[in-house]
């Protein structure tokens, strides 16, 4: 088959421009669309062949294949991609690939037929895509139309950036195609004939090389005599394929039926057939071709209409036939049903039950796109329509899961009439849930339960009772959120996943007051992920309880051994376990390792899809770079937060806490208070009043004062105050007895604020908080400097300085320097290592304890170019050449 190649010459000079930024360490993503066969994808194959130095990493979608996870990933890794990994899981692995790739040069990555990609693979393509920084890579995403179809929102956002490119491929003019002409067999066509030519295909180059192939000059030519019609590109194929023998269109009829490119071997199985020669004939005739890898040869289409064509040309029984014999071929369960499923027409309840059954298995597992896949089809074969309508329930709740939002709630769109009236509530409840409708969600999840019957309907049960658990808790009513876990572990549902709801049930349990009983539960539990996925949850909930009861090395331990096992992982752990670690990192002073946690969490909650986690994401980020004075960060962060948190009281309550660290940073008393004082009216207060928790009171009290209300500092302070000392928590009495020497200072107690001041720094030495002790220190030395004590104000406040500059919390610092100033001392020159960016500091602290490229770069999920390119800002900025001075730099904390 020719494939002369005409125009585009503005397209190739525009993707070459695109090429030379990438190969100065600035990568690139391209999207290139248009109506099929209009040339996207040759143009793209021009395009590289001009451009041999390139490593190419080649995927492409597949309409019949569009619901099996990870087909288009296991493509550019060229290696299998277990259904169990998580997306975020299977983009870190995608990440390092494309590191490796980078050694010999420039990397392109071409993503074909885009809108056919399973949407697993979407998800990991786009995490990996969004972490390129000064990498040599060109992303060239190729698809017909994406609007209508479930493209995932952090790839959506991707690809609207206003830094990538948009490339919208048209029909070819006349003159083009009097140049394609020439260059099928010689054919020459008038102006008038291209002209006909044009209006006819629409300068679709696919459609009009078969025409010209097809048809002899005369016709082409003969402007009274009209072209054939109708003429479409799959009647050309299937001409083509008819001139074949019955060997090498069995062997083509096979290739339609798998998932291309796939091995040679595969296609000679179920074709029954000597392969090689049947290949020869076939790549002949241009209906395949054959590509080589590190795993064989394998066999693909030229063109996805080319599949398209020769898989409806079969026929329906013929079809049929074909697909039961790969299931009876296929090597995992997987594959067995997908083919199964094609296999099958009309209601079938034996294989809807088995769906149904293997969904069961998949989600207890934690596959939720894979069981939302073949509850769909376990439907598809029902006749009963509510036994239908509650399958496609069940599958709603486990798009939820995974992430995949928008498609959840285009399947409520499509619940039958006839749908039992709790699925319709149980699916409306859910997704109220994910987007933030607290109240609204509640109410439907209520109704949902109090229609069901959980005798018979065990299954919609225990998740109706599981969402009310969350939701509730999320909502600050932990009281409500025990009694719906403990419904939900009651429920008969044979092997459930427990780990959601027991990490419900031991959070609330905290919550409401009983924080040792809810260790206690987790007493059990090993250190680090060596368990079960249930074990997993409740590890992060018992991180969550030590981080609230002072034990922070204990949380950072069950955390940090959690993330070693990130592949264990599901999106949702993943994010809450990110963002908690960020927290301990935070308080324990730890803050470059807290931001590159906490930026990871907010990152995961926007590409799963998982919106209604994103407020407190935000408000975890915030914490730093409010302290350090980054106010641009902190206030995006804030902005972010509320925008994305609804009506999740857990989520606002963060979220004005957070909002009152950054006011408070930015000596903003008012908004501090404008932020925390509709806390006081809170309906339900679980967690909102608990110390060590978030706490917030010292910093309501401290804004009170400041604006002339110390009755109002006192009314707020002094519950907090007996509700810490009643629970002995050493963090929040530290920040309770600096708010309460402040009071008293300015009420002229001189005596009452040196006692609490010396309290709270009894309470500093025994936690390892050390901004906290450094704000005790500051204000304690402020206050002894205003009453004439300024040598033991400067001992006060060097301590304080020498945390701040370490941490480097600008504005505490400033303020430490000036009382400094205050009582005759100068203040030292600020290390060099402050010209570092956060990121840059936080590749240099992993890299001075000896982690290599790779290893940082797995840990701060980034690429390992990326890594290069800070280390190398890191060695020009500190002036330093190797690995060994920087180590150097750090151990004698000079950088």
């Amino acid at each position: 088959m020719v494939t002369t190649f005409v125009g585009r010459s503005g397209e190739l000079d525009r993707l070459a421009e695109i090429l030379e930024h990438v190969r100065a360490g600035h990568p690139r993503l391209v999207l290139v669309d248009g109506t099929a066969g209009i040339g996207k994808t040759t143009l793209v194959r021009r395009f590289l062949s001009g451009h041999p130095d390139l490593t190419v990493l080649n995927a492409s979608g597949d309409e019949t294949e569009i619901l099996l996870p990870y087909g288009v990933l296991a493509q550019l890794i060229e290696e299998p991609c277990p259904a169990e990994r998580d997306a975020i899981t299977a983009g870190v692995e995608l990440l390092e690939r494309l590191g490796q790739l980078q050694s010999g040069g420039p990397l392109a990555v071409i993503l074909d037929d885009t809108q056919w990609a399973d949407t697993p693979s979407l998800q990991a393509v786009t995490f990996a895509l969004r972490r390129l920084r000064a990498d040599q890579v060109l992303a060239v995403i190729i698809a017909r139309e994406l609007s209508a179809s479930a493209i995932p929102t952090g790839l959506r956002k991707l690809l609207d950036d206003e830094r990538t490119v948009h490339m919208r491929i048209s029909g070819l003019p006349p003159s083009a195609l009097r140049v394609l002409g020439r260059g099928v067999g010689g054919l020459s066509l008038s102006g008038a004939a291209a002209q006909r030519l044009r209006s006819f295909t629409g300068g679709n180059p696919l459609h009009a090389r078969e025409l010209m192939e097809y048809l002899p000059a005369e016709v082409l030519n003969d402007l009274t005599r009209p072209l054939p019609a109708p003429f479409n590109y799959a009647s050309l194929v299937l001409a083509r394929l008819a001139t074949c023998g019955p060997v090498v269109r069995d062997f083509v009829a096979a290739a339609s039926i798998l998932s291309t490119p796939c091995l040679l071997d595969q296609v000679a199985t179920l074709a029954e057939t000597e392969p090689l020669a049947a290949l020869d004939e076939a790549i002949q005739k241009g209906l395949l071709e054959e590509r080589h890898t590190r795993h064989g040869l394998r066999v693909a289409f030229p063109h996805p209409l080319t599949q398209a064509a020769v898989y409806q040309g079969l026929g329906v029984a013929a079809r049929h036939r074909w697909h039961a014999r790969a299931a009876e071929l296929a090597a995992t369960d997987l594959e067995r049903f997908h083919h199964r499923v094609r296999a099958t027409t009309g209601p079938a309840p034996e294989l809807s039950a088995e769906l149904a059954a293997f969904a069961q298995q998949e989600q207890r597992a934690g596959l939720w796109s894979n069981a939302s896949t073949h509850l769909m089809h376990a439907a598809q074969f029902v006749q009963d329509t509510r036994q239908r309508s509650r399958l496609i329930g069940e599958a709603i709740g486990t798009l939820v899961h995974a992430g995949r939002v928008k498609e959840a709630a285009g399947l409520i769109e499509v619940l039958p009439e006839e749908c039992p009236p709790e699925v319709r509530f149980f699916a409306h409840g859910v997704l109220a849930q994910i987007q933030g409708r607290s109240q609204e969600a509640i109410r439907l999840l209520i109704e949902a339960w109090n229609r069901t019957d959980p005798a018979a309907h065990p299954v919609l049960a225990v998740r109706t009772a599981e969402q009310l658990a969350i939701v509730t808790m999320m909502t600050g009513n932990s009281a409500q959120a025990l009694v719906w876990a403990e419904r939900a572990l009651t429920g008969e549902v044979a092997g459930f996943d427990t780990g959601i709801v027991r990490g419900v049930q031991v959070i609330s349990l905290a919550l409401i007051g009983a924080p040792d009983e809810a260790l206690e539960m987790t007493a059990h539990l090993p250190p680090a992920a060596t368990g079960s996925r249930e074990d997993r949850d409740l590890l992060i909930g018992r991180a969550t309880i030590k981080i609230w009861v002072g034990d922070l090395d204990g949380a950072i331990a069950d955390l940090t051994g959690l993330l070693r096992c990130a592949d264990q992982l599901s999106s949702f752990q993943q994010v809450v376990a990110h963002g908690h670690l960020g927290n301990a990192w935070h308080l324990v002073g730890e803050w470059d390792n807290a931001m590159v946690h906490g930026e990871i969490s907010t990152v995961l909650a926007q590409e799963a899809d998982q919106l209604w986690m994103a407020g407190g994401t935000h408000a975890l980020a915030a914490l730093v770079p409010a302290k350090r004075g980054e106010w641009a960060t902190a206030e995006n962060h804030v902005s972010e937060g509320w925008r994305t948190c609804g009506e999740i009281s857990t989520s606002r309550f963060f979220m004005a806490v957070a909002e009152a660290w950054l006011a408070t940073s930015r000596n903003d008393p008012a908004r501090v208070i404008r932020a925390l004082a509709p806390l006081l009216d809170l309906e339900h207060r679980d967690g909102v009043d608990e110390p060590g928790s978030f706490d917030w009171y010292d910093l309501l009290s401290d804004a009170y004062l400041a604006c002339g209300e110390p009755a109002q500092a006192q009314a707020v302070l002094a519950p907090f105050e007996q509700r810490a000392l009643t629970c002995g928590r050493d963090t929040s009495l530290i920040r309770v007895f600096r708010a309460k020497g402040n009071l008293l200072a300015q009420q002229g107690d001189f005596d009452g604020a040196v006692t609490a001041f010396e309290q709270g720094a009894d309470y500093a030495g025994r936690a390892r908080v050390p901004f906290d002790k450094a704000r005790l220190d500051l204000d304690y030395g402020c206050f002894l400097r205003r009453h004439g004590s300024r040598n033991a104000a400067a001992d006060r406040l060097t301590a304080a300085q020498q945390i701040f500059r370490r941490l480097r919390a600008i504005p505490y610092l400033e303020h430490c320097e000036r009382e400094l100033a205050g009582c005759g001392r100068t203040a030292p020159r600020r290390a060099r290592q402050w010209d570092l960016t956060g990121r840059e500091l936080a590749v240099a602290r992993l890299v001075a304890t000896g982690r290599g490229n790779q290893q940082v770069g797995h840990e701060l999920m980034i690429s390992v170019k990326t890594v290069e390119h800070h280390l190398s800002q890191v060695f020009a900025k500190l002036g330093v050449t190797n690995r060994a001075e920087l180590a150097a730099r750090f151990a004698g904390h000079e950088a």
